[in-house]
């Protein structure tokens, strides 16, 4: 979805707030580059590796894997001999090393290094890194923008931290400590496409990744933008961990991300952008799909992407669009669903679905600790927020049956529903 989006189909939106809970599973992959977490080397397995912790943390409990049984240590704040560090929990004599970092401060503006050196590798640091989300609680009316803050080039700190939630922003880590100092109860999320990739996007998608047809070729779904091949596990885990490096990458600022095209399945997707019709191989057998058989491999490769993020950034916010909210790994997942494009409808006069009235309370029930949904407004094509003026901005509708991507757009027909501010970190 593009930039003219967070000036219609986000102009009023309806939140929810959902607990984030974290997932357990298999091992991670190791998230290479990213703040020193790794699973190479004599240090091995850091848990948890770089990532955002609740609000108000102070200590965390912390593991790391050695090859040979020594004495592990760590400080706070500053890279220090290993006699100076603080010593594990756990015994000396062991590979498997467990302790709790105490010292971590709760301050959102402060990124907390931690440094851990282990007996037996005296010329080996760990780095790693954390931040606490901060415990926001903003007044009403609630606002927020979503890919919308080139909009606002002209506005000064003050004017951007009149908003709660800045979603898909790219804003720099300095200016979110700003808005931070300015505003305590600001979240800012940046954005990555759950299912697509651009040339040139990210360090390098290897050519394998992308999805094609029998004859080799890739579908382009919005104007150098091509679908990826979601029903391969590698696939799947290398898109959690550009969102994951993204923040890393970011001085941890980032509060979460708000995923785009959140589909859990793929065989609706007969044509690209320019009508010409595609048949997905992802097998790469040179024969079409079976799209049972390609749904079912999709969407276990969509929810392994979504684990595989929870499980580096169990404690992040999460919003997105296009989801299938009624799925409980959707609903356990994320903190946020968007509704853009009914709450349009409802503006521009084309009505409201009673399916949607009837599914968007279903978030709050479908979700492990759900609190009460709470209303806001969010930004518009001008500067001036707008109130959010009646239930029905809860609208929603679902549907393919326009000929291309580029009509299903136009036409508002396919599912999606905004998240905004007025959410309490899990």
């Amino acid at each position: 979805m593009k930039r003219w989006m967070s000036w219609v189909a986000f102009a009023w939106a309806l939140f929810v707030i959902a607990a984030t809970p974290a997932l357990p599973g298999a091992a991670l992959p190791a998230p290479q580059a990213a703040g020193g977490a790794t699973s190479e080397g004599p240090l091995r397995n850091p848990d948890p590796p770089s990532t955002l912790l609740p609000p108000n943390t102070t200590a965390f409990g912390f593991s790391v894997q050695t090859d040979t049984a020594t004495a592990c240590r760590y400080a706070v704040h500053e890279a220090r001999p290993f006699e100076a560090m603080t010593p594990f929990d756990s015994s000396d004599n062991t590979t498997a090393h467990q302790t709790v970092i105490q010292g971590i401060d709760p301050d959102p503006n402060r990124v907390n290094d931690v440094y851990v050196r282990c007996a037996a590798y005296p010329d080996v640091l760990l780095s790693l890194r954390y931040r606490a989300l901060p415990d926001v609680n903003p007044s009403y009316p609630r606002t927020s923008n979503l890919w919308g803050l080139n909009n606002f080039d002209n506005q000064s700190p003050e004017y951007l931290a009149r908003y709660d939630l800045w979603m898909g922003s790219d804003l720099r880590p300095d200016q979110i400590r700003t808005l931070r100092s300015l505003n305590p109860n600001v979240l800012v999320l940046t954005t990555i496409n759950a299912v697509e990739a651009g040339e040139g996007w990210y360090d390098a998608v290897p050519d394998d990744y992308w999805l094609r047809d029998a004859d080799g070729e890739r579908v382009e779904v919005w104007p150098g933008l091509y679908r990826l091949n979601l029903t391969r596990p590698e696939v799947a885990e290398f898109l959690a961990l550009q969102a994951y490096q993204k923040i890393v990458a970011n001085d941890l600022m980032y509060d979460g991300v708000f995923l785009d095209n959140v589909f859990l399945d793929q065989s609706w997707l007969a044509k690209d952008i320019y009508d010409n019709p595609f048949e997905a191989d992802a097998d790469g057998d040179g024969e079409t799909d079976d799209p049972a058989a390609l749904d079912a491999a999709w969407r276990a490769g969509v929810l392994h992407e979504l684990a595989t993020f929870r499980r580096l950034m169990p404690h992040a916010l999460m919003a997105g669009h296009a989801l299938d909210i009624e799925e409980p790994a959707i609903a356990e997942t994320f903190n946020g669903v968007g509704i853009g494009f009914s709450t349009v409808d409802v503006i521009e006069g084309r009505g409201i679905s009673s399916r949607g009235l009837v599914r968007f309370p279903s978030y709050g029930r479908s979700t492990r600790r759900g609190t009460p949904r709470r209303a806001a407004r969010t930004s518009r094509r001008s500067n001036r927020p707008r109130r959010t003026r009646s239930p029905t901005a809860m609208a929603m509708r679902r549907g393919r049956g326009a000929t291309s991507r580029r009509q299903r757009w136009n036409s508002r027909a396919r599912t999606t529903r905004t998240c905004g501010s007025g959410w309490r970190s899990p």
